[in-house]
């Protein structure tokens, strides 16, 4: 090896060492103890709490009035409390119980028809259309899809896409320089 590149490995060894002692990786956590971990977690509660919004779901600001995606806020508790008091409720819940008796014996029924008729049944699809109809009527108060219809597999195959449009890597996401902020 010739002077010179033994002299940038050793220059670059040193660097790296340098940024290790002055990065956090190289130093110790000052949250140590108990009582220091509550303050810091108390005082930077929002920061620890939040969650990233990924640029997919910002695109037609469906973050803004979204349960899952809005930060935590005045508007995020009370449409928190509506649902967990008008929907999801123990009260709601108990008195929904008959419904979700019917929706369990519609499903049965339809795996009994397609054995009835010597067909397979697919079950991952069944079960599908069940709690979308669960959800669907504890919600809207109506089924959405029904057994054998094209409809849940439609909606699977949204919902489906939906999910990985929002998990696929966005250069937006790692520079937020280069989101569309225009009107």
């Amino acid at each position: 090896m010739d002077y010179i590149t033994v002299l940038l490995l050793l220059s670059f060894v040193w660097t790296c060492i340098h940024l290790l002692k002055l990065s956090p990786i190289g130093r110790k956590p000052i949250v140590s103890s108990p009582e220091t971990a509550k303050e810091v977690l108390h005082r930077n509660d929002q920061a620890f709490s939040g969650r990233a919004v990924l640029g997919a779901v910002k695109a037609h600001n469906h973050h803004e009035s979204s349960v899952i995606w809005s930060p935590t806020s005045a508007y995020w508790r009370k449409i928190r409390k509506i649902c967990t008091r008008e929907m999801f409720s123990v009260q709601r819940l108990n008195a929904s119980q008959s419904l979700r008796r019917k929706i369990v014996q519609e499903l049965l029924e339809h795996v009994e028809e397609c054995c009835g008729r010597g067909c397979a049944v697919d079950i991952g699809a069944a079960t599908f259309t069940a709690s979308l109809n669960l959800l669907s009527n504890t919600i809207f108060s109506t089924n959405l899809a029904h057994h054998g219809s094209t409809f849940s597999q439609e909606f699977k195959d949204i919902v489906w896409g939906v999910m990985e449009e929002a998990g696929k890597p966005n250069f937006a996401d790692y520079f937020p320089a280069l989101l569309y902020k225009g009107g």
